[in-house]
């Protein structure tokens, strides 16, 4: 400030008759400090970079002189600092008559500052400092003290410029992006020296507080880089490689190598939270046969980036139509039953189909397709899960479904210590293999070996064992009906059976028997519906119990075993004759 605005100053204020404790007061020496913006963080360069400014006004202008020193002290959040001891003595100075300006060496040759612990760091906030004018040789203030507020900025840890937290950082292969930061560093001599630390934390689940994972996880990626001053870092393969679709969260540490300097919140930037977003090609498939059935699995599935898969089976090129319809599955299996007659139907290209397997993602991102080379099965399946059932006297046999099967052949003969030669059964060229006639009486409770051929594309063959026990009874193929009620209507008894035993069936008549005059009679046959018996009993047999036994008769003279009840013939069990009509 020049020397004239400041001495018009100290007219204006006596001139207003203003008040404060520079004013107040009738002191000899008026005190005024100028600081100029923006602060630093060592005291020393309050003097050395011109940042303080002490106007000093003698008011006695006959006065020849006055031998002072200057009293301060600094005091903020846990620290307090005064001149040095000697300042009585060591840093006097003669106060000539009007106003008098000090700054740069000239102050810093008063106040010391420098000397005390002036050129170290202190931490950051808000400090007082406050300066007086002392007379030498009494050691009384000849000045009222003047403060000034200083805000002293502290060594800023850097800010993350890249990754943005509202931009992801897109999936690359291999990956390859830059971590980008800014420095704030004030002191030019400590920006080139500075190195900077970099950690990568995962965040799991991915609303997890970032701020939390950094006090609380190991870090996935931490480095210290070795050149000072660097603020750009490529993130490449040789770096532990991000799991696309994760959460991740980003901060940066800026260290003084020789140990001189301290930093606000120990130098860490304030995190960073940014999504790695993409979506992989699927690794490491695999396929195996079972048989006929062809099994494409992911065998390290990503369950944490990829959310379902897609399969498809091509012939080359692959941009031709697929063998087979492309399934989607959400777990990394997907079974193929229904490819293998495309592929054997052309045997003269085994070697060029392709599994492609697609993962998709979040976000409805989807991967490039993985291609595999497929190998088609070179045998014929093996014949599994044989099932055999009886309807009526037809033995039915059903082998496990392949499209790979061609024909079959069937053969059989009893089961003895002596076996005798296969009967031929017959050729089937579809997957139910029906024995007529197969049931007879002759062959009830008797065991019979079959052996199934089936043929394949290319001529190989395939064959299994296994025995069929003809039952005693074909129970199951004609079931006993069921009853529904019976009752009386003059002496004859109206029987009706249930209707839902009678849905399905194959029954055809029905035939009753029963013990009548101390014999017994057979009734029938009855068509399917309500039977009755007339005229069964007189008066002379009223209230007595008699046993009604009903056989059901199925195709190929199958009977059912009989439906048994009991039934007690009423008092007006015999017939009613009526009365002519009267004209």
């Amino acid at each position: 400030m020049p020397r004239y605005l400041v001495f018009l100053l100290f007219l204006l204020l006596n001139a207003a008759g203003l008040s404060g404790e520079l004013l107040a007061q009738n002191t000899p020496v008026q005190l005024v400090m100028q600081v100029r913006p923006p602060n630093p963080r060592k005291l020393s360069e309050l003097i050395t970079n011109n940042k303080l400014s002490v106007y000093v006004l003698l008011k006695d202008l006959n006065q020849v002189g006055l031998d002072v020193y200057f009293r301060w002290t600094l005091q903020g959040p846990n620290l307090t600092l005064t001149q040095p001891a000697d300042a009585s003595t060591s840093r006097l100075f003669r106060l000539s008559p009007g106003l008098t300006t000090f700054e740069g060496d000239k102050l810093d040759q008063l106040l010391g500052i420098t000397s005390q612990a002036g050129a170290n760091l202190i931490p950051g906030g808000i400090y007082t400092l406050t300066i007086n004018v002392v007379e030498a040789h009494f050691g009384r203030a000849v000045s009222a003290p003047m403060m000034v507020i200083l805000n002293l900025s502290g060594n800023l840890p850097p800010i993350v410029n890249f990754p943005a937290e509202s931009i992801p950082v897109r999936y690359a292969n291999p990956q390859n992006f830059a971590i980008q930061w800014m420095p704030r560093i004030t002191d030019a001599e400590l920006r080139q020296r500075v190195t900077y630390q970099i950690q990568l934390f995962e965040l799991r689940p991915s609303n997890y507080d970032p701020n939390i994972a950094v006090q609380s996880q190991r870090p996935v990626f931490d480095v210290i880089l070795l050149i000072p001053g660097q603020t750009v870092y490529n993130y490449s393969p040789k770096d532990p490689l991000l799991i696309p679709g994760q959460y991740y969260a980003l901060r940066v540490r800026a260290v003084d190598p020789i140990g001189e300097v301290t930093f606000d919140n120990d130098g860490w930037s304030p995190v960073r939270k940014f999504l790695y977003e993409g979506c992989p090609p699927v690794g490491n498939i695999n396929y195996a046969w079972q048989d006929s059935v062809l099994t494409v699995r992911v065998m390290a599935p990503q369950t944490n980036v990829h959310r379902y898969y897609t399969y498809s089976i091509f012939n080359q090129p692959i941009d031709a139509p697929p063998l087979s319809e492309q399934r989607s599955v959400y777990s990394s299996s997907a079974y193929f039953s229904d490819v293998l007659g495309a592929i054997n139907a052309n045997p003269s290209q085994k070697d060029i189909y392709t599994i492609s397997v697609t993962g998709f993602c979040d976000n409805n991102l989807v991967s490039q397709p993985t291609l595999l080379a497929l190998q088609p099965l070179d045998q014929c399946p093996s014949l599994r899960k044989i099932k055999t059932e009886w309807r009526d006297s037809v033995l039915v046999i059903t082998p496990n479904k392949s499209p790979y099967y061609t024909k079959f052949e069937l053969r059989y003969r009893p089961k003895s210590r002596n076996p005798t030669a296969f009967h031929p059964a017959g050729t089937y060229y579809g997957t139910l293999l029906m024995v007529t006639d197969f049931y007879r009486l002759n062959r009830a409770d008797s065991t019979y070996e079959f052996i199934i051929t089936a043929t394949c594309a290319g001529g190989k063959q395939s064959q299994q064992k296994f025995n069929v026990v003809v039952p005693h009874q074909l129970d199951h193929s004609c079931p006993a009906p069921k009853l529904k009620e019976s009752h009386w209507i003059d002496s004859t008894l109206v029987v009706t059976l249930d209707s839902a035993s009678l849905i399905n069936k194959n029954y055809q008549t029905f035939t009753v028997s029963y013990r009548k005059a101390g014999a017994n009679l057979a009734e029938g046959p009855f068509p399917a519906g309500p039977i009755r018996l007339v005229n069964l009993y007189g008066e002379s047999q009223a209230r007595t119990n008699i046993t009604v036994s009903i056989t059901a008769g199925c195709p190929h003279k199958i009977t059912s075993l009989p439906l048994t009840f009991d039934t007690t013939i009423p008092d007006l069990a015999f017939p009613i004759r009526s009365a002519p009509r009267p004209y």
